[in-house]
């Protein structure tokens, strides 16, 4: 049995390089899925596959290809270009277009993409349809339309040749092992949690200090106010950490920094609101010592044992564990949706579309 290859051809000319070498951790912890990166010679940017235009960028400064057979193609010019708002980029599709092989999609300014400071290397992400798949990167030089950047091999006849059948049967337990303990994503998740974690000893350290002033300076009133101060200032980041939680994995999750920082947010309000209304849990509630509720499976709740206010509403107390389910969501689905621009045409913003003479 032979492997099957897929092929993703050069969009750019240039020097590959791991995706691992990108200065960005979205993509060099394979946050979108796996692929390359090119350091690009000239702007030309052609179909790195024969199929569709799946997405074009609002910015222009990336393109989504869904190919004939089934992968889903992400080209990232550049990094941080999504501020550029779209110079520099010349588009020659639009979404929906057929392409093959070396057509033209867009006409980029490398050196003004330069002169405003940014990186230029273009990661080449496959996001899907490369599933049990073997990813081969090219190590030389590559010219566009004509060189594959990223082969792709079925991963599972090669072995199946060389390895006697009981150490073949044993493989997949060891697969499933794997597949179980993501280790990649545990140490993400560390790196993540670490941001707002590293705040906390600096909160610890105003809360004591300004204990401390205000126990030295007890009959002079401007220490007692630093003091006061310096302590309410550790407790807001204490009492806030659920949100910090929330800010922080989905800025650092998501594509983009801002945009998923907020998506977490509106997840962090939206979740806390609907867990306070489904338990119909009121602010009166809240106030009145040995108010209950009911679970839903018609258990006895007291309200002041298992809410809290967050936010002026009623919601299920959670502490910062609502902060880091708020976080993944926000940035699971602004990077799933971000560039989501399928809506009729009565509800988006604008149907216009720039194309190349």
């Amino acid at each position: 049995m032979t492997n099957k290859l897929q092929m993703v051809i050069a969009p750019l000319s240039g020097q590959p390089v791991l995706l691992s070498e990108v200065p960005d951790e979205v993509f060099s912890q394979k946050v979108l899925g796996d692929g390359v990166a090119i350091i690009p010679d000239d702007g030309k940017l052609y179909s790195p596959v024969n199929g569709e235009i799946s997405t074009v960028a609002e910015t222009l400064h990336a393109y989504g290809f869904t190919s004939d057979d089934g992968l889903e193609i992400l080209v990232h010019v550049g990094l941080d270009t999504v501020g550029l708002k779209g110079e520099g980029f010349k588009p020659c599709v639009k979404e929906g277009d057929r392409v093959k092989v070396g057509d033209l999609v867009a006409e980029i300014d490398l050196d003004y993409i330069k002169a405003q400071g940014l990186n230029t290397i273009t990661p080449v992400i496959i996001c899907d349809g490369a599933d049990e798949k073997q990813l081969c990167p090219a190590s030389g030089h590559v010219t566009a339309g004509q060189h594959a950047v990223i082969t792709l091999k079925d991963d599972a006849a090669e072995p199946a040749k060389e390895e006697p059948a009981a150490k073949a049967e044993a493989k997949p337990e060891a697969s499933e092992k794997k597949g179980k303990i993501n280790f990649d994503f545990l140490q993400k998740l560390g790196k993540v949690l670490m941001t707002v974690i590293a705040v906390m000893p600096a909160a610890g350290l105003m809360l004591s200090i300004g204990k401390l002033i205000q126990m030295a300076g007890a009959d002079v009133s401007i220490l007692m106010t630093i003091g006061a101060t310096m302590e309410q200032i550790g407790w807001a980041i204490i009492g806030n950490l659920h949100i910090l939680f929330a800010a922080a994995i989905g800025g650092s999750w998501a594509k983009e920094r801002a945009g998923g920082a907020f998506a977490a947010i509106i997840a962090f309000v939206l979740i806390n609101c609907i867990t306070g209304s489904v338990f119909g849990v009121t602010s009166d509630m809240l106030a009145t010592e040995g108010a209950v509720v009911h679970s839903l499976f018609g258990q006895e709740m007291l309200v002041e044992n298992y809410f809290t206010e967050v936010l002026g509403r009623p919601a299920l107390n959670m502490g910062v564990f609502i902060g880091i389910i708020a976080g993944f969501v926000g940035g699971v689905v602004y990077n799933k949706f971000y560039n989501f621009r399928k809506l009729p045409d009565a509800l988006a913003f604008s149907t216009a579309s720039a194309s190349c003479p």
